[in-house]
This record gives C-alpha cells, sequence and structure tokens, in this order.
C-alpha cells in the first residue's frame, strides 16, 4: 500500500537565463494528519463509515475538515458484499493482466500475491509482493525497484489489525541505497464507537463518523437511461433488493410480482430505443430481445417510466410486451 504524496514539487518556467526554481513547498502539519487519517480509513476498506453519513476531522478541538460520505464514491457500495469478501475478490484473472506476471501462493491464513514489471528504456524492473488475511485486508505490501539488476529502493507498510479487522498500526519504511536516506514512519489507531483517534508523527487527529437524520442518503448521478438498464438486468439476475434501488417507492412495492418473469429469463440483447423528454419526466421505449428458458429468442417492446426525485432517476412503472 503506497503511502500517501507528502511533498509537491512546483518549478517556475522563466525564459531569462540563471532565474531558479522555487523551494520545494511542504504540507502542514495538519493537511499531513489529514493524510494519515485518510490512509488509516483505506486500509480498513472503507468499512468504518457504514451508514454514516459525514465524517468530521478534529484536530486540537478544531473542526479540520468535514466530508459527505454518501457519495463519497460516485456510486453506492454494496457494504454487505464488501464485508463477506474473500481473498477471491482480490485474485487477478491472468488473461486481463497480460503487463504483469502474477503469481499466487497460499497458507491456511493468507494469499500472497507477486508480480513483477518491467521498463527496458530505462532497465528498470519493479517486483511487488502483497499479502492479504482472509478477509482481503491487506496485512503486507512490498515494492523493490531495481536499476540495471542492482536494487534501488525498496518501499513497504506492515498493517496490523485487530480481531474486528480494524488497523490499529501502520509501519511504512523506505530503504535505498544512500541508507542516510532511508526513513520508516508509525501511524497508530484507536477506536470508540463512533470515532477513531490517530496518531503519528505529525500530532494526533479525530476521525468522527456521524449519522444525520436529515439526510436523504446516497445520490445517483445516472441518467434515466443507465438507472433503467441497471433495473432490468437486476430483475434479470434475480437481485430483487438490488432493482429496488432502481425504482420509485410505488414500484418498489410491485418488485415481488416480476419474480415469474425474472426466473425465466436467460438472455438479454438490448436493439434499440429512444428516449422521451416531458416536464412529467422521461419515457424510454426499447426493443430487447429476450430469450426464456420455455421459448427461443423473440423481440420485445420494453417501456420504462421514469422520475426524478431528490435521490436521483428512478423506474416508476416498467411493462414488457412481445412483439
Amino acid at each position: 500500500m503506497k503511502v500517501l504524496l507528502l511533498f509537491t514539487l512546483l518549478f517556475l518556467s522563466k525564459s531569462t537565463f540563471g532565474q531558479e526554481a522555487m523551494n520545494v513547498i511542504e504540507f502542514s502539519k495538519n493537511q499531513l494528519l489529514s493524510n494519515d487519517a485518510y490512509q488509516v480509513i483505506t486500509t480498513n476498506k472503507f468499512l468504518d463509515f457504514k451508514n454514516r453519513d459525514t465524517l468530521v476531522k478534529i484536530i486540537d478541538n478544531v473542526i479540520f475538515e468535514k466530508t459527505e460520505l454518501n457519495n463519497y464514491f460516485g456510486y453506492k457500495k454494496d457494504w454487505a458484499k464488501i464485508e463477506n469478501e474473500d481473498t477471491t475478490a482480490y485474485r487477478k484473472p491472468t488473461e486481463k493482466y497480460s503487463v504483469n506476471a502474477y503469481n499466487y501462493f497460499y497458507t491456511d491464513s493468507t494469499m500472497t500475491q507477486n508480480s513483477e514489471y518491467y521498463v527496458n528504456q530505462y532497465d528498470m524492473r519493479r517486483e511487488t509482493n502483497t499479502v492479504y488475511n482472509l478477509k482481503g485486508f491487506v496485512i503486507y505490501h512490498e515494492k523493490k525497484t531495481f536499476f540495471n539488476n542492482i536494487l534501488s529502493e525498496t518501499e513497504s507498510t506492515t498493517n496490523i489489525f485487530d480481531a474486528k479487522n480494524r488497523v490499529v498500526k501502520i509501519v511504512n519504511k523506505t530503504d535505498r541505497k544512500n541508507k542516510e536516506e532511508n526513513k520508516q514512519t508509525v501511524i497508530e489507531a484507536v477506536y470508540t464507537k463512533d470515532n477513531i483517534t490517530i496518531k503519528s508523527e505529525n500530532g494526533s487527529i479525530i476521525c468522527q463518523f456521524i449519522t444525520n437524520k436529515n439526510s436523504i442518503g446516497f445520490i445517483s448521478k445516472l441518467s434515466p437511461r443507465e438507472t433503467a438498464k441497471y433495473f432490468f438486468y437486476s430483475l434479470k439476475n434475480k437481485n430483487f433488493e438490488l432493482a429496488k434501488e432502481y425504482c420509485s417507492d410505488k414500484l418498489s412495492k410491485e418488485i415481488s410480482s416480476y419474480e415469474l418473469f425474472n426466473n425465466q429469463v436467460e438472455d438479454v440483447n438490448w436493439l434499440g430505443g429512444s428516449d422521451f423528454y416531458s416536464s412529467n419526466g422521461v419515457r424510454i421505449e426499447d426493443v430487447w430481445e429476450i430469450k426464456f428458458s420455455t421459448s427461443e429468442k423473440q423481440k420485445y417492446n420494453v417501456e420504462f417510466k421514469m422520475l426524478k426525485q431528490n435521490n436521483g432517476w428512478k423506474v416508476n412503472e416498467f411493462k414488457i410486451v412481445s412483439q
């Protein structure tokens, strides 16, 4: 796991000969602390703010930053899926990653992923080694960089978790050929019901996760057509709870009536369609080719009536008719 960048170099281009570059600009202690907090939260796979609306960062009893969490990712997280993840979710399919050669090794409690990457132009080779626990949390990550087959730098992160898979200590190390440039940082985290207190060489920061009773929750950024597509495929995949995320309260109550239809669908192909906008919403008229378990593929007229609500576009009416 890579340590966040702590320093930014700014250079001012000048046409005048002899103009010196600007000095290195450092982040403030508070910004560095905020980065430390971010590393703790991401190492926990973001589980700490499930069902919470706002993250408040407090330094020296003063609010440093507020972050709205419902749209933190830009899409709605499936927290139940995350909590049930294991190492299989992090194993990379070989056929999709032809640049790197990934190898895997297993013990009763870990999965280790090794890979190598070459840049022939610079005669550079990079080796990475990542160790996951059985729930898919990274407990160790190491990256070695070689030039001309000589080890130039080793970066590593060791994460120590408690019994609830909450990281309590993060040790970041950098070892270089010039040992005077070696460095190590330690971040520690203490958990209470709603807070995390994070300490490092930069000081101490408190992260509070707050529930807002007036929050409308996640706000979908999907277009009407995207919403309709995800709704339909959720039905096809028999995921009725997910389908309800894309429909209005009115249609949500009717979802169970689609169970018979959903169980019969084997394949779906979109052939074409049109969107019609009005003051009342959007009507989508599509032609789909659908294969049911009891028949051959046929063309069907599929219609969605979409409503714009406070939390995004939702399917309000849906029907499918054979041609």
